[in-house]
């Protein structure tokens, strides 16, 4: 959103260009609904049949699977940011799939370690 706001100010949203065919029209309508629209609806319905550490993992997963088909299919070289971003990435699902109520708990029953 603030992205979106800060480019209005150099390429306004009420400003369509003469230039621009239906081709792109129907390109810029397949990417918003197949792009965007249906993917977000499915991860939502999929949200009343999944476990909240499931979708959580699966959304996180989504960058780096992006990242990912980018360099196969599109052959873009990683530089080292990407490499640490999904470092974090990997770190972060690392950290979500951890037990922690089972640590936490187990440590605070533990009279050895208080």
């Amino acid at each position: 959103m603030v992205g979106g706001t800060a480019e209005n100010f150099f390429h306004p949203i009420w400003y369509i260009p003469s230039q621009v065919s239906t081709k792109d029209w129907i390109i810029m309508v397949f990417i918003i609904i197949a792009g965007t629209l249906l993917p977000y609806a499915l991860y939502v319905m999929s949200l009343s049949q999944l476990k909240p550490t499931t979708a959580s993992l699966l959304s996180t997963i989504e960058p780096m699977v992006a990242t990912l088909l980018s360099v196969t299919l599109l052959h873009v070289h990683l530089r080292m940011f990407q490499v640490l971003g999904i470092l974090f990435i990997i770190s972060t699902i690392f950290l979500i799939s951890l037990p922690l109520e089972r640590i936490f708990k187990k440590r605070l029953s533990d009279p050895k370690i208080n």
